[in-house]
């Protein structure tokens, strides 16, 4: 079977959903794939069933430059847009969605000799869903849509164009991708599709070791991802919580320098601050901390991108066996999976939840049984070959 995959970022390029679409499509047997892509990111790695190209193409014939929003990768979106919508910008939604679109000789002829069977996209704008939309007419195969935040703009007439953009492309009659079971009630309820819940996947080896070192004065709780959305904000809360409860809890953060350039002076001064590793180094790192921490912001346009969100970093803080914890609002697709599953600690109470917290961090036999209930729950939803038979079942429908 053959999979063309449009989307802003390369198969294992270094972001989220770059890693995501790595834990999906490396080595799936029987299924060979093409990847288009527009983010000049660092691939982290090839794989043997995998055909990528970056595409420097110029989408629209008035738009004839390439511009900043054509390179724009998913993980941009996660800056919400602030203050109203002016008259060019709609202008410029309006051309997006309607003017005919420019392919280069070279991606159609790839694209032709490859024979797609079936199309999958993550969408994070028009331009990509009408790339989509285009090859599913050329060659009369379905698109399949994976969905993993609210990506749609804050701005009414925006909004109604790029999901009528996206309610054209995502095929009908099969059964589409999202990131969290909210994710699908949202595809279900606004569009009427169908969807499997498919997130990031990871190894769960079941031979790691449950460690607990009960002579170890403060512990470490260490967050290890991106600084943005605003999350910043929800450790320095956690920060001074810690200081309330006078709690021996030391707050590690480990972020891509870039981000630490310009949010490091604005954490909390308590929290120890590591410029992070590379994605294959990272369970190195984790192995170091006594909790794992997820934070999200509080900031209601932040809310409203990732409010049926999944963070990728789940799966590998569950496969650590280290006890979870999650701090932040309770509304949003991750706070909701991670209650209904009843895993972690999760809270949007920073003394509460550190309360609890020091509860499992100070009984050995506390800290155990939840962690292995919170591995072995991980495990059933997030291993590699689950995962991997989920995106069968899509693909092969």
């Amino acid at each position: 079977m053959n999979v063309l995959l449009v989307n802003p970022d390369a198969v294992n390029s270094e972001c989220s959903l770059g890693y995501m679409m790595g834990s999906m499509f490396d080595s799936l047997e029987e299924i060979n794939i093409l990847a288009l892509y527009i983010a000049d990111r660092i691939i982290l790695k090839e794989s043997k069933n995998i055909k990528q190209n970056l595409l420097k193409m110029n989408i629209s014939l008035v738009d004839l430059k390439t511009s900043e929003c054509e390179n724009k990768s998913a993980a941009s979106y996660s800056q919400p847009e602030t203050g109203g919508s002016s008259i060019s910008k709609i202008i410029q939604t309006v051309i997006k969605s309607s003017v005919p679109m420019v392919i280069s000789k070279r991606t159609a002829r790839m694209v032709s000799d490859f024979k797609p069977d079936i199309i999958y996209t993550q969408g994070y704008g028009i331009r990509i869903l009408r790339l989509a939309h285009l090859f599913s007419k050329r060659y009369k195969i379905p698109v399949i849509t994976h969905t993993c935040d609210y990506w749609f703009s804050n701005h009414k007439i925006e909004r109604m164009i790029e999901m009528k953009c996206f309610q054209s492309t995502a095929s009908a009659q099969i059964v589409h991708m999202s990131v969290s079971p909210v994710m699908s009630e949202f595809l279900k309820q606004k569009f009427g599709l169908k969807s499997i819940f498919i997130a990031h996947s990871c190894e769960f080896n079941d031979e790691r070791k449950i460690t607990f070192d009960s002579g170890k004065k403060t512990k470490d709780l260490l967050f290890a991802g991106n600084l943005t959305p605003k999350r910043y904000t929800a450790i320095n809360s956690l920060a001074e919580g810690i200081r309330r409860q006078k709690a021996d809890i030391r707050i590690q953060v480990y972020a891509p320098d870039e981000q630490l350039q310009v949010y490091g002076p604005l954490l909390d001064s308590a929290v120890e601050i590591h410029k992070s590793v590379s994605h294959d180094k990272i369970l190195e790192i984790l192995e170091t901390a006594d909790a794992l921490l997820h934070v999200e912001s509080f900031e209601e346009s932040v809310q409203n991108f990732i409010q049926y969100s999944l963070s990728t970093k789940i799966s590998e803080c569950l496969a650590m066996k280290k006890i979870f914890a999650y701090y932040g609002p309770l509304n949003i697709g991750t706070a909701r999976f991670l209650e209904e599953e009843d895993i972690g600690i999760v809270s949007d109470d920073p003394d509460k939840g550190l309360l609890k917290l020091l509860e499992y961090l100070n009984c050995e036999d506390l800290y155990r049984s939840r962690v292995e209930s919170d591995y072995v729950k991980g495990k059933r939803i997030f291993s590699i070959q689950e995962v991997k038979n989920r995106v069968y079942e899509c693909l092969k429908q």
